[in-house]
């Protein structure tokens, strides 16, 4: 018998994101969820086990989680990566922000500014672990769609990290698992789901400090931090992550090379008392891009 009427719901399938949950996730998901009555939901195992002839991702696992059993009786569920922070001092209740029957879902036409695009996003394009991305260069929105295979008549995107859901929606996400398949542009189910939503009209957009991505706001703000030799410290770094972080309600710390810099996050940090504790406690090591990295 769930506790709340609401919930935080994510998958930790296997040690690594099990980790990441338990030591980046835990200390701030909690203090929020007290804060305005969620429970959280963590599971930890494929909840669709059968074979596929086209192998997928876990990540298309959390297409079924209004059908699993942990999630039932809820008014509620709020879908988050493993791979985000919460900013518990200032974020308000996500759900009530939703204030819609549709799927809430931050919508990069509606956040982003066309400098921020520019200067961010197709910096990441460029930055991007797969050659395959990387050699695309700077694609519109409909054109990523078509690389991924889908037609090219939605010109906007959604990163679907964090998701406002009710159970009646189990059926468009149990329709985007059936019907899409992952290839190198698909990003995982991202792409897929992504189009769907926006196609079908089936989303509504929410502020976007619910899903603010931290490697896009890096790269926009102090593109630097992704030039190989550029010498830092690490008290720098944890100034930078925590400027970001407090002027967001939800830090997304997407896979790759900046995902390393969650664990630089001070729960509760707040202005200007974060400044005067790094200042006061964080260590002053070299830190030299492309030679050390932040991993988790």
């Amino acid at each position: 018998m769930p506790k709340n009427k609401k919930a935080l719901v994510t998958l930790a399938i296997g040690e690594r994101y099990e980790q990441l949950w338990d030591k980046y996730c835990k200390n701030t998901w909690g203090p929020y969820a007290e804060k305005h009555g969620y429970d959280i939901i963590v599971i930890k195992r494929w909840l669709d086990e059968t074979p596929r002839e086209i192998p997928r991702t876990p990540h298309w696992q959390k297409l079924l989680i209004l059908e699993a059993e942990e999630t039932q009786g809820y008014e509620d569920l709020v879908w988050i990566d493993t791979d985000i922070a919460i900013n518990f001092v200032t974020a308000p209740c996500i759900v009530d922000s939703n204030n819609s029957d549709k799927i809430g879902v931050v919508r990069y036409n509606e956040t982003y500014s066309p400098e921020m695009l520019d200067g961010g996003f197709a910096r990441t394009l460029r930055q991007n672990a797969s050659q395959t991305i990387r050699q695309a260069g700077n694609i519109s929105f409909s054109e990523r769609y078509e690389r991924a295979g889908l037609p090219g008549d939605v010109d906007d995107l959604i990163n679907t990290g964090v998701m406002v859901l009710k159970p009646e929606h189990g059926k468009i996400l149990r329709e985007v698992y059936d019907t899409y398949e992952e290839n190198p542009f698909s990003a995982k189910e991202n792409i897929p789901l992504s189009y769907h939503l926006l196609k079908n009209d089936l989303c509504h957009g929410i502020d976007g400090r619910f899903n603010k991505l931290f490697d896009l706001e890096l790269i926009h703000s102090a593109p630097y931090m992704y030039v190989t030799g550029t010498v830092m410290d690490t008290k720098q770094l944890f100034h930078m992550v925590n400027s970001i972080f407090i002027n967001s309600f939800f830090l997304h710390f997407i896979e790759g090379e900046t995902r390393g810099y969650m664990q630089m996050v001070i729960p509760g940090a707040k202005h200007p008392d974060v400044t005067v504790q790094i200042e006061r406690d964080a260590p002053r090591q070299e830190f030299i891009i492309g030679k050390h990295k932040a991993n988790l």
